[in-house]
């Protein structure tokens, strides 16, 4: 099975508590994703240069699909607590 990419753009951060922050994206070029609200997907992050992958869940209503809602909590050195 291929690997879908859908690329986005951050459009909102808000933080949640002094560890959580949800981070909002919207697809780019009108595109959408069939999902579940609270699928699993991967983002590809660039952490100084390198790409890594991390498992985030979706906390987004399934329907609005061009719009994805991510809860981020912060850990500690983690490549995705620094968004």
């Amino acid at each position: 099975m291929a690997i879908a990419v859908y690329p986005a753009t951050i459009t909102r951060i808000i933080q949640l508590t002094p560890t959580v922050r949800q981070l909002s994206m919207t697809l780019d070029n009108n595109s959408s994703i069939p999902f579940h609200t609270g699928q699993w997907v991967y983002l590809h992050l660039n952490n100084n240069g390198v790409i890594v992958k991390r498992a985030f869940s979706i906390a987004s209503s399934e329907h609005q699909p061009q719009i994805l809602d991510f809860c981020v909590k912060k850990v500690e050195g983690g490549v995705g607590s620094t968004i």
